[in-house]
């Protein structure tokens, strides 16, 4: 309908303008009526000016409100003037488009502002850097924290501390690092962590540095402590037996307080003298090895990298334990996506993670039936390639699941105690982490992230 109109209106205005043009022409053939011939041509360029006018208004209307929309200019976006017209329709229509503009423009605003206020109030540290290395954002916390009132660049990053600058710069999206570094006068540990992201376009990569300087020393308190108690316990274990012996023995070679002789020692006094040295010999072979197990851990200081394929080395793992497995009844399974995916690693600490793990799984295991290891390489959500090993045995209880990665912690009869604190060791020098997780008699897994 709203069509139909303007078309009338238009051809109304081009018949009038034919007709007074026809009427102009015929005046031509009578000259000497100069003035009227004036007037009808002076009547012909008004309505050919008010035509071009009519059809040239709406595109006016409708460039001066995308102007407007463009301009971000809420005022001019409440009222389209031709909203009484033959196009009032459409007018209202593009009203409510500007009025769900606004109401956008409004609520990103307000959403804007949210975010902002949360960034610069959290009390982590956050830096945005574009793949220039150009600062972008940084706020309240991280200047507080490096005790600078402004950041706008990165060379005023260097100028508070070259080795958190290089760092930061060389972090990959993903990956976290613990740095000791200097402010003024102070040392502090932080913890920073890269994350990549696309805004308008642009991947921008945002850091995180978070004060861990107390979370340290309380957790290395703690450590300590743990420590100290398996030490102390280990080490009880082998000189209290030691000092009785030896106590057993000083009473065996005396009689009466004195010194005993040769003639009034008996066979059976040699005897207990020889059992007691002989036990402790043994206690102090077990101290000795459990010294020697304690500097293993110190041993590992660097490591030897290359391309080592997943599947390869995990089929060779399982490989080392098919008699126990085929004993044992265990369904092994591994799956590794893709099939070629290969990690920068020292293959023989990662294998020795490995076989841990399974020979961990296997012992597990307190029948012959329904027995499953399933071990899983391929990438995480974060993108980071990660081994996972899932069994079906016994489980960790949950009093002891915090304690395992302890040096020297252990519920085994034979066992050393120093298994899964060398995995978290090795993984560790790889950039990575072992993590565990464990519903006991139902299924428990470690998870190894490079």
């Amino acid at each position: 309908m709203i069509y139909k109109r303007f078309y009338f209106i238009i051809i109304i205005r081009v018949i009038v303008l034919f007709a007074t043009g026809f009427w102009l022409s015929f005046s031509f053939h009578v000259p000497e009526k100069i003035y009227t011939l004036i007037t009808i041509s002076s009547l012909v360029i008004i309505q050919l000016i008010g035509l071009i006018n009519y059809i040239n208004k709406t595109n006016r209307e409708l460039a001066r409100f995308f102007n407007a929309l463009k301009d971000k200019d809420s005022s001019s976006l409440l009222r389209f003037s031709d909203n009484k017209g033959v196009f009032k329709e459409l007018a209202g229509s593009l009203n409510e488009i500007s009025e769900l503009i606004g109401k956008s423009r409004i609520e990103s605003e307000k959403s804007s502002k949210y975010f902002e206020f949360v960034v610069e109030h959290i009390p982590i540290g956050i830096l945005t850097l574009n793949t220039e290395g150009k600062i972008i954002h940084s706020n309240k916390a991280l200047r507080k924290l490096l005790k600078s009132e402004s950041l706008s660049t990165f060379g005023k990053l260097i100028e508070i501390n070259n080795n958190l600058a290089l760092e930061i710069k060389k972090l990959k999206p993903g990956e976290q690092k613990v740095l000791r570094i200097k402010i003024q006068s102070s040392f502090i540990q932080v913890l920073i962590h890269a994350t990549q992201f696309s805004f308008d376009d642009e991947n921008l990569k945002l850091i995180s540095i978070q004060d861990v300087k107390n979370e340290l020393e309380d957790n290395e308190l703690s450590s300590w402590q743990k420590l100290i108690r398996v030490l102390t316990h280990e080490i009880m274990n082998s000189v209290t037996p030691i000092t009785t012996l030896t106590v057993a023995i000083n009473k065996g070679l005396k009689k009466k307080n004195q010194i005993a002789t040769i003639d009034t020692i008996t066979n059976e006094d040699i005897k207990d003298v020889l059992i007691n040295v002989d036990l402790i010999e043994e206690r102090s072979i077990g101290l000795r090895n459990f010294v020697e197990k304690y500097k293993s851990l110190t041993k590992i200081k660097s490591l030897k990298t290359s391309k080592v394929g997943i599947f390869e080395l995990l089929n060779n793992s399982i490989s080392l334990f098919k008699n126990e497995i085929k004993q044992k009844s265990v369904k092994v399974q591994l799956h590794v996506n893709p099939k070629t995916l290969e990690i920068e690693a020292d293959k023989n600490l990662v294998e020795q993670v490995i076989i841990n793990l399974i020979k961990n799984s296997l012992e597990a295991f307190k029948s012959n039936t329904d027995n499953q290891i399933t071990l899983t390489g391929g990438y995480n959500s974060d993108n980071r390639i990660e081994i996972i090993l899932k069994d079906n045995g016994t489980g960790i209880p949950d009093d002891q699941i915090n304690e395992i990665f302890m040096p020297f912690y252990t519920t085994k009869e034979q066992g050393s105690g120093i298994g899964l604190s060398l995995a978290r060791q090795i993984m560790q020098l790889h950039g990575g982490n072992i993590s565990v997780q464990s519903d006991p008699e139902m299924e428990t897994t470690f998870t190894l992230e490079f």
